[in-house]
């Protein structure tokens, strides 16, 4: 089950944030509230019997023309995604994701991205094992240095 996450549950969320991207961030905990506070952003909770077990956070955006075989396509970017730790090989991460894109499917996205760090190799499994493609590593993206690998995913909007 999904949730928007609100208010009430920033304490969880900040958490989350803090013991999932610590590692590649200095503040994660101000910046997974600054992605949720951004305008268009979809920001939802995972819930496994009652417990709260991952989240994801996702901007939409309206190119604004046509564009192809679209007359009003939208792009969507993965900004934030996490399984509560100890949640893990659970199928936890790979339902969030789908959440996600069913998320960005349904406000028209045609394209869904992400950057994710190098030294995160349980996530770079995830996305390419549901079709995500790298596009470009960005040197020295994080702040413990680590490089960004860029990747996209096509989609077809319903």
């Amino acid at each position: 089950m999904f949730s928007t996450i609100t208010s009430d549950e920033w304490p969880f969320v900040v958490g989350l944030a803090r013991s999932s991207f610590a590692p590649w961030s200095t503040d994660p905990g101000r910046n997974i509230l600054a992605m949720i506070r951004a305008p268009g952003a979809i920001a939802e909770l995972a819930i496994d019997r009652d417990v709260k077990v991952g989240l994801f956070v996702l901007t939409v955006r309206r190119l604004g023309r046509a564009y192809g075989p679209y007359a009003s396509p939208a792009t969507a970017h993965l900004d934030a995604i996490a399984v509560r730790p100890g949640q893990g090989r659970r199928g936890i991460g790979g339902a969030v994701l789908d959440r996600a894109e069913e998320q960005a499917r349904e406000r028209g996205a045609v394209v869904l991205s992400l950057m994710t760090a190098t030294g995160n190799l349980p996530a770079q499994r995830l996305f390419l094992q549901r079709g995500f493609l790298p596009a470009v590593r960005v040197p020295s993206n994080y702040a413990n240095r680590d490089d960004g690998i860029a990747m996209f995913k096509p989609l077809d909007p319903r």
